[in-house]
């Protein structure tokens, strides 16, 4: 028996040395590079591709049971194209010898230095994998020896600058995977396995590509066709923009074609600005492109400013680049607001369109956030804002229809377009109610809002640079609005925009009584600019409008205004050219007592007569008229009056003379003349002076200036009136005289 036994162990013996022979000296005397066609052919049999193998084959048999390749090549199926499907550079695949006689395969770590998959769907929907696939496997004969692993183990599968393609050309998209480094930890079948992989994702419409960092524990389910990752960590980069993806769960359904995760948390950060997205549910389908989000939550930080939104749902279309929100709440900082948005090309092109509303919000803070503070002569303006609006944007433009914004007291109404941010081009249609223009405006003695100087230091006349670079078309409709103390109704704008050109038609409001009606131009050439005005006020209450502009507090009346001219401005530098008629009615010049300056003329007449000088004095500092009529004249920087007319109950005045814009002086001469058929006591204290011219000079600053009777006119005109009237009484006695003579001639000659 023991020697039975011992004869057993050396007949093992030998065997396990002939199979160790074998296996080592196999490899020795047989080259695989001879069967390359043969292998060839078996593909081709089996598959109906072409494998093209190029690099040399390395076989081993002991302890491990392997081939290593060098490049080789699957050809793709008929219709795909004369590209491979696939190309490895080199590949490494070994399993143990002795494992397998158990039916158990443990196989080493897998590698493929540069893999290149091309995956293709065609415009029919075919893949060039559905041959790969095949029909369902025949069940197993379990009760045939072999017909079944009973076990299965793979140390690992390493992928080193993998390339991955992915052309939909049904859908006409292309997405690529290059430099993919996959490295895996030890699989057994159905168990979990940790896997980490980074690579770089293209789609033909980014710029640049975006890349990719992944660990997460993998589960292959292929009873089911699924891919099962399990504490997803993902973290990317494009560009400035960085995020990262945490979930649970990440499935994918080969059956389906589907990507589902849940209750996942994705971060981003951009130029400094952080959000979060967290979801409940999320199902991205592969065929159709189609992401689907649902109860999903935005929070972060935007320039400094907090945003928070919630979508019930959302859905995004990738191949037709369609994006759907039903329902959108959000805030930004303290605005609260609410919509709906849908976008079309949200890659190539973003368009969006919805419609927005908002709860009243302070909008002082948002404005201080974005570095714009506000200083407004009301510090309650701008507290209350509620939007209401329509619109149709993209990343360069905004039209805004159906409009409806309370700012504070005021109501607006209409449509506003905006497009081409950096040089905007504004379209409008704006129904206002009522504004106080004053409101908004920086306080009184803001140095920001000086008015602007021209180059000799003298405020300009016109504000001509508010026109330049304006492109604007439109209508504006004011109800009511204050602007510099000024109260205006029904006000009617157009504004029309050229290259070059602005023009303001209509240009009518109802001010004071009366009514402003005309036109403006605004009109920019190389280095000159040139404003055109045209306006007529009829009727306008003058003492309350002028006072309300602080110009002065002196004149009364009911006047009417006719204006063309034209401001010009060239360095800096502005003049102004063109006519200004004014006609005013039953007024009166306070502060101008031309009455008092007649009865000092007389004074000084009857002082040169020789007459009792005194002369009783009013003190009513007041000159009133029944009518004031003129023309100014422009002339670059000099304004001309010379047709000054004047109509009072016993006066009739006449004026000419000129100001300095620039300088912002007067130098004026006033021509008294009492009325010749003046009555009462008032005419008759003037009676003397009939005929005489009284001279009154008005001299300083425009905003100032002195009366002044010029004593030596006057004396100059009343000498040369006694001259004429001495001379007209010797001329009428010899007239007489000479009457005399001749009728006692004729009486001679007929007697």
């Amino acid at each position: 028996m023991k020697r039975l036994i011992k004869i057993t162990f050396w007949l093992l013996g030998v065997i396990v040395l002939l199979v160790l022979g074998l296996a080592i000296l196999l490899p020795q005397f047989i080259d695989p590079n001879d069967y390359k066609q043969e292998i060839a052919g078996l593909v081709k049999k089996q598959t109906g591709r072409d494998v093209t193998i190029t690099g040399d084959l390395k076989l081993s048999v002991f302890p491990w049971l392997g081939i290593e390749t060098g490049e080789l090549a699957l050809s793709n199926p008929p219709g795909f194209g004369d590209e491979p499907m696939l190309t490895v550079k080199r590949a490494d695949i070994k399993a143990k010898l002795v494992p397998l006689l158990r039916q158990e395969l443990q196989v080493d770590t897998v590698v493929l230095e540069d893999p290149t998959v091309h995956l293709i769907i065609d415009p029919k929907g075919r893949t060039n994998w559905d041959d790969l696939a095949g029909g369902a496997a025949a069940p197993a004969d379990k009760e045939k020896p072999g017909a079944a692993l009973v076990a299965l183990a793979v140390q690992g599968v390493t992928i080193k600058n993998g390339r991955i393609r992915w052309e939909d050309r049904k859908a006409g998209s292309v997405y690529t995977v290059n430099a993919l480094d996959l490295n895996s930890g030890k699989i057994l079948a159905g168990k979990p396995v940790q896997a980490t992989a980074k690579f770089d994702f293209k789609d033909r419409n980014l710029p640049q590509p975006v890349s990719v960092d992944l660990d997460a524990v993998v589960v292959l389910d292929l009873d089911k066709g699924h891919v099962v990752l399990r504490d997803v960590v993902v973290n990317t980069a494009y560009s400035d923009i960085k995020a990262s993806l945490n979930s649970p769960d990440l499935v994918f359904d080969q059956n389906t074609a589907t990507l589902t995760t849940k209750r996942s948390v994705l971060k981003v950060t951009m130029a400094g600005d952080e959000a979060s997205v967290r979801w409940l549910g999320l199902n991205f389908a592969v065929d159709k492109q189609t992401l689907s989000m649902s109860e999903a939550e935005v929070t972060g930080a935007v320039q400094g400013r907090t945003v928070m939104a919630s979508l019930p749902r959302l859905v995004l279309n990738l191949t037709s680049q369609n994006l759907d929100i039903p329902q959108l709440n959000g805030a930004i900082d303290d605005i609260q607001l609410s919509g709906v948005i849908k976008g079309t090309k949200v890659i190539d092109q973003p368009t969006f369109t919805g419609r927005i509303e908002t709860k009243p919000f302070d909008l002082r803070p948002m404005l201080k956030n974005l570095a714009l503070p506000v200083q407004t002569q009301d510090p309650n303006a701008l507290s209350q804002l509620v939007v209401s609006v329509n619109f149709d944007a993209t990343l360069n433009s905004i039209n805004a229809q159906k409009m409806s914004l309370q700012i504070d007291d005021t109501h607006v109404t209409g449509s506003l377009e905006i497009s081409d941010f950096a040089k905007p081009k504004y379209g409008f249609d704006l129904n206002v109610d009522r504004i106080d223009v004053d409101r908004y405006l920086p306080p009184a003695g803001d140095k920001t809002t000086a008015p602007p100087v021209a180059a000799s230091g003298a405020v300009l006349v016109l504000p001509l640079g508010l026109f330049r670079g304006l492109q604007a078309n439109g209508q504006l409709r004011i109800g009511k609005m204050t602007l510099s103390g000024l109260a205006t109704q029904d006000i009617q704008l157009g504004v029309r925009s050229t290259p070059g050109s602005v023009i303001v038609k209509p240009l009518r409001a109802s001010l004071y009584g009366g009514t402003l009606s005309g036109t403006m131009q605004f009109v920019d050439k190389q280095d000159v600019v040139r404003l055109d005005v045209r306006q007529s006020m009829t009727a306008v209450e003058l003492g309350e409008l002028l006072k309300t502009l602080e110009i002065t507090n002196d004149v009364v009346g009911t006047g009417d205004l006719k204006m063309d001219i034209v401001a010009q401005e060239r360095d800096g530098a502005q003049t102004v050219n063109g006519t200004a008629h004014f006609q005013i009615r039953d007024g009166a010049i306070k502060g101008v007592n031309l009455r008092k300056l007649v009865m000092q003329a007389k004074q000084i007449y009857n002082q040169v007569k020789g007459r009792e000088a005194e002369v009783e004095m009013e003190d009513k500092d007041e000159f009133q008229f029944t009518e004031l009529t003129g023309t100014i004249k422009f002339n670059e920087k000099i304004a001309t009056n010379d047709d000054l007319r004047v109509k009072s109950p016993l006066l009739r005045v006449t004026g000419g003379g000129q100001a300095d814009l620039m300088a912002s002086t007067l130098d004026y001469l006033i021509r008294i003349n009492v009325v010749e058929t003046s009555k009462g006591q008032a005419g008759e204290e003037l009676e003397d002076l009939k005929g005489v011219t009284i001279p009154v000079r008005v001299k300083g600053k425009l905003e100032d200036p002195t009366y002044r009777l010029d004593v030596e006119t006057l004396l100059k005109d009343a000498a040369k009136r006694e001259v004429e009237k001495q001379l007209g009484e010797k001329k009428e006695k010899l007239e007489k005289k000479l009457d005399e003579k001749l009728q006692k001639g004729l009486e001679r000659l007929f007697k």
